[in-house]
């Protein structure tokens, strides 16, 4: 696989039945990967620390222009808020066009904002929360 454009790289909603809706009108997204570490170092470790992997979490992040009513085989701005304010969980899968690694997991928006600037389109900004683990298919 060659270097490919961000373009390509793009974030869907993994709807009933399996299908895929595109998130509508994104501009940028990417994925977070983090893993936290716990202290095992004891008076025998030289005085060098020494840890151990502990918990592990994905966010995604994405922001886009504000379509409230992209409808059909997307999920629009709308929709997204709708999930924020009813807390609910989204499956979503990020992955490119042009083949590569697709990235799939639960996750729950933990922000949503929406700007309006003087001379801009309406952009909203996202935060996927992931909650579980994700799924990495090669």
């Amino acid at each position: 696989m060659a270097i490919e454009q961000g373009t390509k790289f793009k974030l869907y909603e993994l709807a009933s039945g399996g299908t895929k809706k595109l998130i509508a009108n994104l501009r940028s997204n990417g994925i977070n990967f983090e893993g936290e570490t716990i202290d095992i170092s004891t008076k025998e470790s030289n005085n060098w620390r020494q840890y151990m992997g502990g918990y592990r979490s994905f966010s995604i992040e994405a922001n886009g222009l504000v379509d409230f009513d992209a409808g059909g085989s997307k999920t629009d701005a709308s929709a997204l808020l709708t999930h924020f304010m009813n807390n609910t969980t989204l499956t979503v899968v990020s992955e490119s066009d042009s083949g590569g690694p697709s990235f799939e997991g639960d996750t729950i928006i933990s922000n949503f904002d929406i700007t309006a600037d003087h001379e801009n389109a309406i952009e909203f900004t996202l935060t996927l929360q992931g909650t579980g683990a994700i799924t990495i298919t090669p």
